[in-house]
């Protein structure tokens, strides 16, 4: 059966749940923050539909506190960070959530998986 992106965001014992229902939902709507280089005309003051937008350098412990997003989203790499910079900001923020990186062409998205779940084990990580 071919996993798809969007059933990557779903929670499982192992990061990812495939088929399944999350064995617990959140009791509100889904929160998700999209990590990302941001323009001056992109910038997002509050969630809409519970999106929030923002730059790198505005994410640490008390912006996700404030925010509280279920699903962090970024780029593998980006001006600025890469996926390593955002999931220890998440890891030392205690983040609960999922992160998922979006990546293209990524020969082998393992390597990447391997590498972020052995540096932070508690984080709920995966590759789109």
């Amino acid at each position: 059966m071919e996993t798809s992106k969007l059933d990557m965001l779903q929670p499982g014992p192992t990061g990812t749940n495939l088929t399944e229902e999350p064995e617990t939902a959140p009791d509100h709507p889904l929160r998700i923050l999209v990590v990302g280089e941001v323009g001056p005309d992109q910038l997002v003051t509050g969630p809409t539909d519970g999106v929030i937008v923002a730059a790198f350098s505005d994410v640490d412990a008390a912006s996700l506190a404030r925010w509280q997003p279920d699903i962090v989203l970024s780029p593998l790499v980006a001006a600025g960070f890469d996926c390593v910079d955002l999931a220890r900001i998440l890891s030392e923020a205690q983040f609960t959530g999922r992160y998922r990186v979006a990546a293209t062409d990524l020969p082998d998205p393992g390597v990447v998986r391997r590498e972020i779940r052995a540096s932070f084990p508690a984080l709920d990580f995966d590759v789109l």
